[in-house]
């Protein structure tokens, strides 16, 4: 039995100045890496940043008009726990504080929608609908140190999991490309192919695989050693619009667009584990966060209009400890496998 089949989606109640339930849909959300701290991003253009507790997500400090279409991507810097950044279909990143205060305007051109930090927070990519992508030094006050030309439509960009030297882009093409970036220029490492639009891509918290979803359901696990294809995850045949996976590398989560929920599958067999209902409908870079120490996560419901946190159902918990039977197995594998490596 999964552990996650013991867990609950328990809704975040959300209303407007008149007491009315919100019923914009969210647009983006992004949970820091300590987890203790939550973006969500909604089409009314407004940014909510929420105070996360072991039981609750509460004191939600709004900003009404984040964006003037609403964000699109939102990046927590991992370096710190004091600022973020969105972006929202216009010329320009922003960087705010946890209290909602702007703290800067970041100029850019055409209409910018993706933003990454790179894992050790010293930059900051930026791709825009005119298959651009800019890197900002945010150690120099967030000055333009590259820019660079993709192939095609750049649908998502993520850095590797230590330093900034490796960043990678989904692009509509099919394309996925690895860049290096060297402190001054970028520069091709590799392109891998998708048979149809890649649409997100994810590098595998323990380094061992760059995965990529596309636009005919299926998703790629490329090995980081020698970027062999090793396997291939085919699910639904829907578009995929997000991959994400817990903090230990044990689940990968794939959300779709249009009516099917997202499903999580054991990172190493593909086999479905979890079924998350509801998660229909939307485009997010990020359909679950999940929290850096353990196996829950934040995630939408009510084809986005609500935002739900897992938590574990009190029956199960009587029976079981944190970890499952099947779970604990599985970790004492992986642990005696890393030790003989």
């Amino acid at each position: 039995m999964s552990y996650l089949s013991s867990l609950r989606l328990t809704p975040v109640k959300e209303t407007d100045r008149s007491g009315k339930q919100i019923k914009a849909e969210v647009s983006a959300l992004c949970l820091s890496n300590s987890g203790s701290k939550l973006v969500t991003a909604r089409l009314d253009k407004s940014i909510k940043v929420w105070r996360v507790t072991g039981g609750s997500i509460s004191d939600a400090v709004t900003i009404e008009n984040g964006h003037g279409r609403g964000a699109t991507s939102i990046c927590w810097n991992p370096s710190t726990e004091l600022s973020f950044a969105t972006a929202g279909l216009e010329p320009l990143v922003k960087i705010w504080t946890p209290l909602g205060r702007l703290e800067r305007e970041v100029a850019a051109t055409g209409r910018c929608k993706l933003v990454q930090y790179s894992s050790d927070g010293r930059y900051l990519a930026v791709g825009n609908d005119n298959r651009k992508v800019f890197i900002y030094s945010v150690l120099a006050g967030y000055g333009k140190v590259a820019e660079y030309d993709a192939e095609s439509d750049v649908n998502d960009i993520k850095w590797c999991n230590q330093g900034s030297e490796i960043l990678v882009l989904a692009l509509q093409s099919g394309a996925v490309q690895l860049l290096n970036w060297n402190g001054e220029h970028i520069s091709e490492l590799r392109k891998l192919t998708c048979r149809f639009p890649a649409t997100c891509v994810m590098f595998d918290v323990q380094g061992r695989y760059v995965a990529a979803g596309s636009q005919d359901g299926l998703v790629y696990f490329w090995r980081t050693d020698d970027l062999i294809c090793v396997k291939v995850l085919q699910s639904t045949g829907l578009d995929i619009c997000s991959l994400t996976t817990d903090k230990e590398g044990v689940y990968i989560c794939v959300s779709f667009v249009g009516d099917c929920s997202s499903k999580v599958y054991d990172y190493e067999s593909l086999e479905q584990v979890h079924d998350l209902q509801d998660l229909r409908g939307l485009r997010l870079r990020n359909a679950v966060a999940w929290f850096p120490s353990k196996f829950m996560f934040i995630s939408t419901q009510d084809r986005g209009r609500t935002i739900s946190f897992t938590k574990k159902d009190r029956v199960e918990d009587r029976r079981q400890d944190d970890n499952g039977p099947d779970d604990r197995r599985r970790d004492d594998r992986r642990r005696d496998d890393r030790r003989a490596r």
